[in-house]
């Protein structure tokens, strides 16, 4: 490690300065022990690039086998940990992350990031004239790509997902499969990096982390073949297939997307429902095979679907739609509470989802999808009670008696004539009481 003096130190922060990029964020709750933690990463053209190969001997369009030309992407950081200004203060500690990370009282919080490393970056300790820089950032944030695959779809990165995505927007759009893989494609993601940095007091012998994210450019490449060689097929009356321009490309079954209906049906109404609130789920993928999902309602499973048959070819765009059981959760115990008058509750909802590829007896592990609030409301029930009784609101219960409307014209008794007898004229019922609700602000929901 280089030792520079206060002077040198302080050149050096300011040249780490000068490189931080504008959309670096950073968090610092113990100025008392870090004064915070600066990132940066190395800008370029297609830096943190990773490119698919066809492996496969043959060149014919189905025998392809798309394969990263590397296992790990490397990232330069540029980090600097800066302690506290005090003799008894000293860096303790690192540790760069794939992903966004928060602070929670003294503990760094990760639990969307796919991977975490031990790193060294540079750090300044110590006071007045004693206050150094010690340089590091020597070796790259090395991320094997086998442990970001999977998870929440705006973090992880997966170069052949990320192909088949815009092979579909390319299928979608009248084009073919062997066009699509003649042609040289560039796919750019954005994705987020972190570093947090721990100080350490000495004479308390405790430590507190702060951190800093930024973003990073990653791009997938794929150099076309323009040797490939179109699958050869008969007409379509011949061998029962699609037309020529339809060519079939099997691709393992995947699903790129998943998401509740942009409206979601907030239920407003009594309690307990005559039925339960469907919702829907819109969901496109790639390939043939089948789907499980599962919904969960702050971490609670609501809903189990079975297994759904799918085919990209024939529907890519599909969607399901399921109860939520809220009348099963207001006959809940610990859902006390949940029929309150006029008071909104919020139910956080999100979905997972396996799949199965139609060539496969293995269902993948379960993944994270959409997510979204929908709520529920229950509000006083207002009838009109017959017979001009008066009017009013009833929570689920069974009208009283009405009262008999006062008469205030006496009249005459008379004989009427038979043949010009009418029926007696009736009481106009009097209008229902108007209820206003109250509103209030609507309630956490408590854990099931």
């Amino acid at each position: 490690m280089k030792v520079l003096d206060t002077s040198g130190g302080m050149r050096v922060l300011a040249a780490l300065a000068l490189t931080m990029t504008a959309g670096a964020a950073s968090a610092n709750l113990y100025p008392e022990y870090i004064s915070g933690v600066s990132l940066s990463v190395e800008k370029g053209i297609y830096t943190h690039s990773v490119e698919l190969e066809n492996i496969a001997a043959s060149k014919q369009l189905q025998a392809m086998q798309l394969q990263p030309d590397k296992t790990h992407v490397d990232v330069d950081f540029t980090g600097l940990v800066s302690c506290a200004a005090s003799n008894n203060v000293g860096f303790d500690h690192a540790r760069a992350y794939f992903g966004p990370i928060s602070l929670f009282l003294d503990s760094v919080q990760s639990p969307q990031t796919l991977f975490d490393a031990v790193y060294h970056p540079s750090f300044t300790s110590g006071k007045g004239n004693k206050r150094v820089t010690e340089a590091g950032n020597q070796q790259s944030f090395s991320i094997p790509l086998s442990q970001i695959k999977q998870g929440h779809p705006a973090i992880r990165f997966n170069p052949q997902e990320e192909l088949n995505k815009e092979l579909q927007q390319h299928l979608g759009q009248g084009g073919s499969a062997i066009d699509f893989y003649r042609q040289d494609h560039y796919i750019t993601v954005s994705r987020t990096v972190s570093l947090a940095g721990w100080c350490k007091n000495t004479s308390s012998n405790t430590s507190r982390p702060a951190f800093a994210s930024t973003s990073i450019d990653m791009t997938v490449i794929y150099k076309g073949d323009p040797d490939l060689i179109a699958p050869v097929q008969l007409s379509g009356q011949l061998a029962g297939t699609e037309m020529p321009g339809h060519i079939g490309h099997d691709l393992p079954l995947m699903l790129n997307s998943a998401s509740f209906q942009p409206n979601m049906p907030h239920y407003i109404g009594r309690c307990v429902p005559e039925t339960d609130p469907v919702i829907r789920i819109n969901y496109s993928g790639n390939g043939k095979g089948h789907i499980r999902f599962r919904v969960e309602d702050n971490s609670n499973p609501v809903h189990s679907s079975g297994e759904i048959v799918y085919d990209s070819t024939t529907n890519m765009h599909a969607h399901h739609d399921f109860s939520y059981p809220l009348t099963a959760k207001l006959n809940q115990g610990y859902n006390a509470g949940w029929d309150t008058l006029n008071q909104t509750f919020t139910h956080p909802l999100s979905i997972k989802a396996s799949v199965r590829d139609a060539d496969s007896n293995t269902w993948s592990e379960w993944k994270a999808y959409g997510s979204a609030n929908w709520n529920h409301r229950c509000v006083p029930q207002v009838a009109v009670q017959p017979g001009g009784g008066a009017g009013g609101f009833q929570a689920d219960q069974p009208p009283g008696p009405a009262p008999a409307s006062p008469s205030r014209v006496r009249p005459q008794a008379a004989t009427p004539e038979l043949d010009k007898i009418q029926p007696a004229p009736a009481s106009e019922p009097s209008a229902p009481a108007r209820i206003r609700a109250v509103e209030q602000e609507p309630a956490a929901l408590p854990k099931r």
